[in-house]
């Protein structure tokens, strides 16, 4: 089984040649709630594994069945991981590193804005993350295969994100 972009009809592979109207394999696509569901739940009936990818604000997504993967999607979480064997070794330093993370009141207000939706019920669980552009000589892959978090996920052309979160004990119960 190939991956499926799902706003194709399902028997219609991404691995297909591309067309303006069809992304390339593994790349973020906009795609309706309801759709996105009806196709992790046809996956699910199927007993298919598969790796999902959300943006925040629901706006792209990327769902593939495991065995359909490749190298341009690679993560690695506590006890299951997909990566590329063959990568190229890192260099040992950093030439250039700037970051810019978001102002302090910034942090503040959004802070705050956490505590008041858990104070009112609203969550339980929350991960307040932000966005923080960095210039550095590295490539994303390199990154990714340097950081140390336990949590690592890298997106070809992309993007990469990594975490120390450890939610481990969170269990999906079927």
């Amino acid at each position: 089984m190939t991956c499926t972009d799902i706003r194709t009809p399902a028997h219609r592979p991404v691995s297909a040649p591309a067309s303006p109207q069809t992304p390339p394999p593994h790349t973020l696509c906009q795609q309706g709630r309801e759709q996105i569901r009806l196709k992790l739940n046809a996956l699910g009936q199927q007993r298919i594994p598969c790796f999902f990818l959300i943006s925040f604000d629901f706006s792209r997504h990327l769902l593939c069945p495991l065995a359909a993967m490749d190298e341009r999607v690679q993560f690695v979480f506590p006890g299951f991981r997909h990566t590329r064997t063959d990568h190229h070794p890192l260099p040992q330093g950093v030439r250039q590193w700037s970051a810019a993370p978001m102002e302090l009141a910034h942090y503040a207000r959004a802070f705050r804005t956490v505590q008041e939706h858990m104070a009112a019920g609203d969550t339980y669980l929350l991960n307040l993350t932000a966005s923080t552009p960095v210039a550095c000589d590295w490539s994303l892959e390199q990154i990714f295969h340097r950081a140390q978090a336990p949590f690592r996920l890298y997106l070809q052309d992309e993007f990469t994100c990594f975490s120390p979160s450890d939610l481990s004990a969170f269990r999906i119960r079927p």
